[in-house]
Parts: structure tokens; C-alpha cells; sequence
């Protein structure tokens, strides 16, 4: 956060799929600081952005020569320069598996004892590289089929591009859907065609096969002319049936589609709220369109549901609505209370009136150069600044804080607060501070000093600083909230319902301006008067009246009375 003279930096939609939120409680500065130990990769550095480019190329190129080799070149694979690349680009997946970014999480310690213990065989026999060990078995300079199919598990580096296809699908500059026809088109048509000329390169009867009727010779032809008419066939044929085998289509085309349907059903839940998403930027880019809003405002709006579309997987707010209160709120005191604690005004105060605090307070995610309270405007919220680093003096970092002027003073901001890069605020209700305050006087004049020791070191805010003074004075006479009280006529033992009605009244700042303003408002004088409650016991102090409360105001009369009434 930062003042408004000061020049943000940039943000364009052209950026906006590769932006990482932060975890609950850190701010985007954490994840661009490197641990001490040196064990952090942060997903932001462009170091990482070009090595996981890079490997996406090369499984890109795995998934592409594998198959190829074992249809079209066999065991006469390794006597030509795709040996040496294979060996190359096994070198790379090696390399990229004892880095950090193929670890579940980006630090070392116990991560790398996870990753052990889940994808490090998979990937380990990815790299085995079998064409090598299968001569050094075997003692011959070719191998087997067996051996070629072995090596086939290199497309398990297939599972690297997820990441990279999710993001990919997030990014809103163009239409996913034709890169995912195409990158399934390709994959599938590629396969299919090495799998046809296998199955017909094994089959003992060339001749017979669906390239041998066509190309009598096809073994002696050239291996670009085979792998054309594989593609071609593998785009081209279709399966029929006929005669009796036609209750066995029909099965087996019922089998297909429920199979097909089910695999259906858990794509489109698995897209379900990618595909809302997209609908939803499609409906704001049209009414963008259609109202001509200005660049700026677009980009704001599209920047907004795409941080609100990423934020809901880290928020989890509807789970968490579920959980039991206790569960909830030890949530929130892992989440947020570190960041509550780092705030200037809530220094020295109780632990229980910060619990109270963190459990209502919502995470919310800001795009760069974004304004979140603008000067002379009256907010209603009180912001943090989530993170455990401070960003120095002129910025407001973690346990900066933002807002309280206005729910402190009813005054209207005097400044306005923009982001300078994606930031994870805490908002806080001016209601849920006020109430907690109201639960412990102790900690509201606390809360107040600490504000009035920051007002009063700023010479510009002098003004500001008397009326605080003023404000911290009333809050500490009323014990932290401007309690009201019902007042009545006569003894609450004998006074009748229909009797005259009470007032509502503010509690004065004594117990003596109470008394002789409950005497002026019920006509009485209050020489010889005494106030008690609703109970009939007498009240002689301002410390035990609380919000709401009933008083009585009795003459010496009614305390006769109640005095016969009781020795009898």
C-alpha cells in the first residue's frame, strides 16, 4: 500500500494468468524473498518461468518421439542422433527432479521426503533410460520389443504440463477451447497412427494389412511416406460390422457411451468452475462493449473476477462456513492473528479481545493500482495488511493498517490508499471493533492511546488530535461505549405499568449529572431520591450501569414503603 503521489507499478492482462496469490496470513512481498537457507523457489521468479517453459518443450518433444520410435524405427532407434537426444533430454528430467520445483511444495526439509514418497519411482523410471540396459543385458547391439515399450514410460513426463495447461486455460487473451481440440487432436491422431503401423509392421502377413494392400513393399519404403499414411489412416478409417456381429456393436457402442458419459460427467464437474469463470468474463467484456467503459475500467473489472476466481481456492469460505465455531475461529487465529499482532493499535491488548477481532475478519486479494479507500470518503471498513515483513517507512507493509480514522473519529478519510502490487488486506467491520471494544473497557482506551501516541507525533493532524483526545476522554468516562439507559418515575416493586412512561437518555460523564438529569426529565426533585434498578437494589456508581438498563428514581416516600414492606 501506498500513498497516492507515489507512481504504482504496472499491471496488464497480458501478465494477469501468470500472477501467484500468496497463502492466507503472507503478502506477494514473502514470496519474493528467498529464504535464508536458499531452499525457496519462488513461482514469480523468471528464472523458474523459463526453466518450466523449457520443460514443457521437452515433454512436448517426449511425448512426439517415443511412440515414434518404437512404431517406426524399433531397435535401429539408437543408431541414429535421436540416441543421443534421448540421453540428453533424459539428463534434463533428471536435473529438473532433484530441484525443488518438482517437489509438492516450493521448500526442502520434509518436502523432499513427501515427494519420495509419491511421484519420485514414477518419474525416477521416466528417466531409466532401457534401450542402454537392454544391450548391456542382452550383450547385443539391438533390443527387443519389450525393451522399446519400456521406454514408452517417458510419457509419464506428461503429468509436468498440467500446471502449465491450467494456467494456460486461465488466461483469458484468447479461446482455450481451440488449444485444447488441438492439443488433444494432435495427441490422439499421433498416437493412433504409431499404434496402426506397429500392429501392422508385427503382423506376420504384410501383404494383408492396411498399408501393405496399398504399398506392397511398405518396410523398404521411406520412413516420411510411412508416417504420413499412418497419420492418414489413423484420421481417415472408421470400423464397421455387419452381419451377426451387429448385437455386439450395439453393446458394445451402449458400453462406450456410458463409459464415455460417466468420463464425460467428471470432466464437467472438474470444469465447472473454470467454465463459469470464462462465461462470466465473456458477459463482462460484452458489457464493456456495449457501455464503452474506458480501457482502464476494463481492465479493473476483468482484473477483479479473475483475483475473485483464484481467491475462492485459497478462501474456501463456503467450507469454512461449515465447520464448527471453535474450529473456525482456531482457523482464523492461525491465519490472521500474527498479522493483528504486528498492527500499532492493538499493541497491549488482550488476547481475548484479538481473538474476538480475527474471527470476524475476511481476506480479501487487491490488484496492483487499485484504490481501496479514497480520500474524503467515508468507510465503513477497517483494512490490514496481511504478511509477517514490514516494506518500509513511506509504504504501508505487514501489520500496516488503514481506515481507523474513520471508525475511530466518524471523520472522513484524509488520504488515498492504493495498491502498488497484488495484496492480501484483512477487512474488519468498524461495528465489530466498536463491539469488541465495548466488551473490555481496559483494552478500548488502550486502542485509543495507541492511536492518540500516532496522531499527535503528525503536526498536520493537530486538529485531528484534539478531537481524539475529546473522543478518547468520552469513551474512557463511559466505559468505552456511549451507553443509554431507560429511566422511570417511582419504585419498580410498586410502580403499575400504566403508570406514566419512562425516557431514554445518554449516561452522562458522572454520577451526579445522572441524578439530577433523570430528576429534570421526570420532574422530581432528587434532594432526597436515590436510583435503583430494575431489581430494587440502589445504584450509587456509573461503573455498574451498563447499555440498556433500567433505573428507578424513588423518593423518600416509596423507600418507606418498601422498607415497612420488607420488616414485615
Amino acid at each position: 500500500m501506498k500513498p497516492e503521489d507515489e507512481e504504482p507499478d504496472s499491471v496488464t492482462l497480458s501478465n494477469l494468468s501468470k500472477i501467484v496469490l500468496p497463502p492466507l496470513g503472507a503478502s506477494s512481498y514473502d514470496l519474493a524473498q528467498p529464504n535464508a537457507g536458499g531452499k525457496t523457489i519462488s513461482p514469480m521468479d523468471s528464472r523458474y518461468r523459463c526453466w518450466e517453459t523449457f520443460m514443457v518443450l521437452l515433454v512436448a518433444y517426449s511425448a512426439w518421439v517415443y511412440p515414434f520410435k518404437v512404431a517406426f524405427m524399433g531397435a535401429s532407434a539408437q543408431q541414429g542422433g535421436l540416441y543421443i537426444a534421448d540421453n540428453v533430454v533424459a539428463f534434463f528430467f533428471a536435473v529438473d527432479m532433484g530441484s525443488p520445483s518438482s517437489w509438492p511444495t516450493s521448500t526442502g526439509g520434509r518436502t523432499f521426503s513427501s515427494y519420495l514418497s509419491t511421484w519420485f519411482m514414477m518419474d525416477l523410471a521416466s528417466t531409466i533410460p532401457f534401450q542402454l540396459l537392454g544391450n548391456l543385458i542382452t550383450g547385443r547391439t539391438t533390443t527387443g520389443l519389450s525393451f522399446g515399450i519400456l521406454g514408452l514410460l517417458r510419457l509419464w513426463r506428461l503429468r509436468k504440463v498440467h500446471e502449465f495447461f491450467a494456467r494456460l486455460e486461465k488466461d483469458i487473451r484468447y479461446s482455450y477451447f481451440l488449444v485444447r481440440c488441438a492439443k488433444a487432436t494432435l495427441l490422439l491422431v499421433h498416437f493412433a497412427g504409431c499404434i496402426y503401423y506397429m500392429l501392422a509392421d508385427h503382423y506376420p502377413h504384410g501383404g494383408k494389412t492396411w498399408i501393405g494392400t496399398a504399398i506392397p513393399n511398405f518396410r523398404e519404403s521411406s520412413l516420411r511416406i510411412r508416417y504420413v499414411s499412418s497419420i492418414y489412416w489413423s484420421m481417415t478409417t472408421m470400423t464397421t460390422r455387419d452381419g451377426l456381429q451387429h448385437f455386439y456393436m450395439l453393446f458394445n457402442l451402449g458400453f462406450t457411451s456410458y463409459l464415455i458419459g460417466n468420463m464425460t460427467n467428471l470432466v464437467v464437474e472438474g470444469t465447472r468452475r473454470t467454465m463459469k469463470f470464462r462465461d462470466s468474463v465473456r458477459a463482462a467484456s460484452s458489457f464493456v462493449c456495449r457501455n464503452r467503459l474506458r480501457r482502464r475500467l476494463r481492465d479493473q473489472i476483468l482484473t477483479y473476477m479473475y483475483l475473485r476466481f483464484k481467491a475462492d481456492n485459497l478462501n474456501q469460505q463456503e467450507l469454512m462456513d461449515q465447520l464448527p465455531e471453535s474450529i473456525y475461529k482456531g482457523i482464523c487465529q492461525h491465519l490472521f492473528l500474527p498479522s493483528l499482532k504486528l498492527v500499532y493499535l492493538f499493541k497491549g491488548v488482550s488476547l481475548e479481545t484479538l481473538l474476538l477481532l480475527v474471527a470476524k475478519m475476511k481476506p480479501e486479494y487487491v490488484p496492483p493500482r487499485e484504490d481501496v479507500i479514497t480520500q474524503n470518503q467515508a468507510s465503513e471498513d477497517i483494512y490490514v495488511v496481511g504478511g509477517r515483513e514490514g516494506r518500509g517507512a513511506r509504504e504501508l507493509g505487514a501489520g500496516g493498517i488503514f481506515g481507523e480514522i474513520c471508525a475511530l473519529c466518524n471523520r472522513l478519510q484524509a488520504h488515498t490508499f492504493r495498491t502498488r502490487t497484488l495484496c492480501q488486506l484483512l477487512r474488519l467491520k468498524q461495528a465489530t471493533l466498536v463491539e469488541a471494544m465495548g466488551t473490555k473497557h481496559e483494552d478500548s482506551v488502550v486502542i485509543i492511546r495507541n492511536f492518540l501516541q500516532l496522531t499527535t507525533g503528525l503536526g498536520s493532524w493537530s486538529a485531528l488530535s484534539s478531537a481524539s483526545e475529546r473522543m478518547a476522554q468520552k469513551w474512557e468516562r463511559s466505559g468505552g461505549l456511549c451507553s443509554r439507559v431507560n429511566i422511570y418515575r417511582g419504585h419498580p416493586m410498586f410502580r403499575s405499568p400504566c403508570r406514566r412512561a419512562g425516557k431514554l437518555i445518554n449516561v452522562p460523564s458522572s454520577f451526579e449529572e445522572l441524578k439530577n438529569a433523570m430528576g429534570k426529565k421526570l420532574g422530581v426533585e432528587v434532594e432526597e431520591t436515590v436510583i435503583v434498578n430494575v431489581e430494587g437494589s440502589e445504584v450509587d456508581s456509573l461503573e455498574v450501569i451498563r447499555d440498556n438498563d433500567k433505573l428507578f428514581l424513588v423518593d423518600a416516600e416509596d423507600l418507606q414503603r418498601f422498607d415497612a414492606d420488607s420488616s414485615s
